[in-house]
């Protein structure tokens, strides 16, 4: 019988001896790993994006980066997903969407969209300056106003199914015996 062995991944190769002891320590600490596969991802993108008529279909195509791309490299998942043909990025956070811009994924590459749930410390102006899309909440009333004001680039997000005219739509539950 084999040995059997922790990590189904080759040996890194690392550009200095510090680089690997840290590696190592971290091993230690932390031994569980996540593999990501970029050309899996690029290739995962490329079936969806085939699946809603193909690159050439004017469908939008968006991949989700949010959160350093679930753990698994902001840049590098976006760089994927654009690779198979997305045509949007998303992101949860402003920086997020931010560091894209600033890694190179410019407008005429993507469209990138940014959703605020506070307008607190958000940078508006730069992320407008930078051809990002931003997505309002609806608790930050009908049109955004008191968060982002008169902005140009900014949606409102709203589910027409549970928000009409102003009226919560959905169906209202009877409490008690009757």
């Amino acid at each position: 019988m084999g040995a059997m062995t922790l990590s189904a991944t080759r040996e890194w190769d690392f550009s200095s001896e510090q680089g690997k002891a840290n590696y190592k320590a971290a091993q230690r600490r932390y031994p569980a790993q996540a593999i990501v596969d970029l050309a899996a991802l690029r290739d995962n993108m490329r079936h969806l994006v085939s699946v809603v008529g193909g690159p050439h279909s004017g469908t939008a195509v968006m991949g989700i980066v949010k959160a350093d791309a679930y753990g698994h490299g902001l840049v590098p998942a976006a760089l994927a997903a654009l690779a198979g043909g997305a045509t949007w990025l998303g992101t949860a956070q402003s920086h997020e969407a931010l560091l894209l811009r600033k890694a190179g994924i410019g407008p005429d590459r993507c469209h990138i969209l940014t959703w605020v749930y506070s307008g607190a410390e958000v940078p508006f102006d730069e992320l407008v300056d930078n051809a990002i899309d931003i997505s309002v909440p609806p608790s930050a009333g009908e049109d955004g106003e008191g968060v982002v004001g008169e902005k140009k680039g900014v949606g409102h997000q709203r589910d027409e199914k549970l928000c009409e005219n102003g009226e919560d739509q959905r169906p209202k539950r009877a409490v008690g015996g009757a």
